[in-house]
């Protein structure tokens, strides 16, 4: 006997405000925690992003983020984007490209679709914005979704520098 499906209307996605800065905050946390097998350290930078979020979400066009609503209307899901100008290229004429970061689900809201829809969302807005190329740091349980899109390792090798805290 074949198992039937229920069918699920998609959820419903909607751009955050600078008022969803506190749960996108906690749903960040949950993405670090989730790719690092433990809770991120309290060294200021909640505050910190809780105050960069409000801010760019209210004032700057090129800087945006995707909600999926739980129960109550407080986010589940996010993804964030967010457009920089580079130097023009062969491989991207205009000089502007695109970021993601913060895809994040709750665990108790996994498997229904918010990430996927966030993430078509997102890229719809980068095609709106005249983004040739989109870069993000994949986890293994995202790495699917953003190769669909047809996201690949890039050509050359990667490198990243940081200063602790």
């Amino acid at each position: 006997m074949q198992k039937t499906r229920l069918m699920t209307p998609p959820p419903t996605v909607r751009r955050a405000t600078p008022d969803d800065a506190p749960a996108l905050v906690v749903l960040r946390a949950a993405m670090v925690e989730s790719v690092n097998g433990t809770p991120p350290e309290d060294n200021g930078w909640r505050e910190s992003c809780e105050a960069q979020l409000r801010e760019r979400l209210a004032a700057d066009d090129m800087c945006i983020a995707y909600v999926v609503d739980g129960p109550g209307g407080v986010p589940v899901s996010c993804g964030m984007g967010w457009v920089q100008w580079v130097p023009p290229a062969p491989s991207n004429v205009s000089g502007r490209m695109g970021f993601v970061a913060s895809m994040s689900t709750l665990p108790q809201s996994r498997g229904r679709g918010a990430a996927r829809a966030i993430f078509a969302a997102l890229m719809a807005w980068f095609e709106q914005q005249g983004v040739t190329r989109v870069d993000l740091h994949a986890s293994d349980m995202g790495e699917a979704l953003y190769r669909e899109y047809g996201f690949s390792e890039p050509r050359s090798k990667a490198m990243t520098w940081s200063r602790r805290p």
